[in-house]
């Protein structure tokens, strides 16, 4: 019975995703997402903020330890500052705003190492399930939009 369960969830939120879902955003200040407090600050320079489909980000940036690209930072000086951001439906599959990967962003602009040294959340609550889970909705919403591509 509890497999039984467990496929029709699973079911219904691929062909949710597959359909265009839409998601509700985690608490934001639980994920761990956040720069350093001294890189978590507004940019003094230019701030050239691009919006790229999802075909165009796997051209422009690397993948993350998870294999994801939602966004990345190519160009960062004390005057100019080059952001990709990729598709809001991918960031809100991720469970993610679009105000908070700007702001990780920025903290990359402000100098933040690509190795995201003292990434943290704003508080506690997300556990590993929880992220786990974010990833896990990630994947089925990434399977369903390749998909639509055959």
């Amino acid at each position: 019975m509890r497999t039984w369960m467990i496929s029709i969830c699973l079911f219904s939120t691929i062909s949710a995703y597959a359909h265009g879902a839409d998601f509700t955003p985690f608490d934001q200040g639980q994920l761990r997402i956040f720069p350093p407090p001294q890189y978590d600050r507004a940019y003094k320079g230019k701030l050239d903020i691009r919006h790229v489909d999802a075909e165009e980000m796997k051209l422009l940036c690397p993948p993350n330890i998870h294999g994801q690209r939602i966004a990345c930072t190519k160009i960062a000086t004390s005057t100019y500052c080059l952001v990709y951001i990729g598709p809001a439906d991918e960031l809100e599959a991720l469970g993610y705003t679009y105000e908070t990967v700007k702001g990780h962003e920025i903290g990359h602009c402000n100098g933040w190492k690509p190795d995201h040294p003292g990434m943290h959340a704003l508080k506690e609550g997300e556990t590993r399930e929880s992220f786990l889970a974010r990833y896990a909705r990630w994947k089925i919403f990434v399977a369903a939009r390749e998909q639509k591509k055959i």
